[in-house]
């Protein structure tokens, strides 16, 4: 049985200890693990959400961490929601997402169908720890991102233009 079956979001008191030996893990399990033992370590208190994936706050920005279930190597950070758009913004939203990720290498600013736009960065790693080891730099870099576009957009709407 694979944890990634569990329901509701809950915090995370332990992840997998020696109890759980009956549990069979997937990579993705192991993933998620070393990534919720990672953050406490540091000092943040990661939950488990619903959608199985880890959510933190990073200066007081929430951010999620997705693990890919089919590619042990594929791994997500995104801050979510950043802002709700006017469909008449739409326009001028996807622009300055895409002068705001020219400008920050490993950034991408998305702008979903339902108007939320979201930050996120998406990783190809040797493994969980080659991830973790740069974990705090990308949630550092999606933070500037948020706080870029926001900028950028707001600027842009005021003045009809994007520089």
């Amino acid at each position: 049985m694979s944890l990634a079956g569990k329901p509701g979001g809950f915090v995370v008191d332990h992840f997998i200890n020696d109890e759980d030996s009956s549990i069979e893990l997937t990579p993705c399990d192991l993933n998620i693990n070393a990534v919720v033992e990672y953050l406490k370590s540091e000092g943040f208190h990661p939950e488990i959400t619903s959608s199985y994936r880890v959510h933190f706050k990073f200066e007081g920005h929430p951010v999620y961490f997705n693990a890919n279930p089919d590619d042990g190597q594929q791994f997500t950070l995104f801050i979510p929601n950043v802002c709700h758009l006017e469909a008449s913004d739409r326009d001028l939203a996807i622009k300055t997402a895409h002068y705001v990720g020219s400008r920050l290498l490993g950034v991408k600013v998305v702008v979903l169908a339902n108007n939320q736009v979201w930050v996120v960065h998406e990783a190809i790693a040797a493994d969980i720890s080659a991830f973790t080891s740069i974990l705090n730099t990308v949630a550092e870099r999606l933070l500037y991102g948020t706080r870029d576009f926001i900028d950028v957009f707001q600027q842009s709407k005021l003045s009809k233009t994007l520089n």
